[in-house]
Order: C-alpha cells, then structure tokens, then sequence
C-alpha cells in the first residue's frame, strides 16, 4: 500500500502521520475492548469487531474506481486507520476466548497452530505483492483482499451457541 500512495504521489509524511493515527487507533481498542465486552460478552464483541473491520474496509474497494488519485489514496488511508479498531479487538477477543475456552495444555498447541496460520496468510500477502508488484495493479490486490476477507468470516469465526447448557442429542420421552 506504501508503494501505491507513494505512486499516486502522497507525501511520505501524509503516509507516516496516516500509520501514526491507525497505531492511535489500535492502541485505543484495548481501552474500547473490556467496556465492549464486559457489555456483550467475549463471543459477541468479537463477532462486532470483525464486521465492523470489514465495514470499515468496504471504502476501501470503492475507492479503486474512483478516478482521482488523491481522493482514493486518502480514502484507502482514512478506511484503514478506521478499521484497526475492529482488528485489534477482533485480535483482543481471539485471545480472551483462546484463554477461555482452550485447556491450559492445549494453549500451546492451539497457539502455534495460530501463530503458523498468520504467518501463512502474511506470506501471501507478500507474493500477491510480488506477483501484482505494479502500482496500477493495486485494485487488484484490494480487491482479492477484500474478498478473501468476505469469505474467511464466516469459516474462521464459526457461529457459537449463545446457551451454556449443551442441547440434548435427542428429545426425552415423557411418559
């Protein structure tokens, strides 16, 4: 994305002030985390995160068709700080239900397997960017971002049970 807005002719110091304010914002999550969740429980305020990061990053694929360059680069920016909030009480949320929920001999285990999955969609990230390495050819990036984003929500962040009380396997026969 550096590359890009440098491309469209964006100060270096636009894009550092613009990193500065997503940093701000993510630091400011975990002041928003505990409130949220003490609210709407750990599951939910997961759940509120990774839409409200992905409502946040929608700009960001219309800004590819918007022809002025300074007006999408700004839109890009702008949409990403935003959505950091989301991500980093998304993050938030992962670890308390990873602590939560993970007996404490798995932890470990549970936790490499996430930490590899990271580092796995990081490492694509950057041979997207090698592959698709022409600053015109950003939307394209964007746009399967966006869309991976769109399909992974629903297969990583499975639907929880809101009850505590595990569902009978069949219905008690009353007689």
């Amino acid at each position: 994305m550096t590359a890009t807005l440098k491309w469209e002719g964006i100060p270096a110091y636009v894009i550092g002030i613009a990193r500065g304010i997503s940093v701000v914002i993510g630091i400011a999550a975990t002041a928003v985390y505990p409130v949220l969740q003490s609210h709407i429980s750990t599951i939910r305020t997961g759940l509120w995160s990774i839409w409200s990061q992905w409502s946040c990053l929608l700009p960001c694929v219309a800004a590819i068709w918007i022809q002025s360059g300074f007006l999408s680069s700004y839109i890009l920016m702008g949409s990403v700080a935003i959505s950091r909030l989301g991500l980093w009480m998304f993050h938030l949320s992962v670890l308390q239900q990873m602590q939560d929920l993970v007996s404490e001999s798995d932890r470990l285990i549970v936790g490499g397997v996430q930490s590899s999955l990271q580092s796995l969609m990081g490492l694509l990230a950057y041979v997207m960017g090698i592959i698709i390495s022409d600053p015109r050819d950003f939307w394209k990036l964007t746009s399967i971002s966006s869309s991976s984003h769109i399909s992974c929500i629903p297969l990583l962040y499975p639907r929880i049970p809101c009850t505590k009380a595990p569902l009978p396997l069949r219905p008690s026969i009353v007689g």
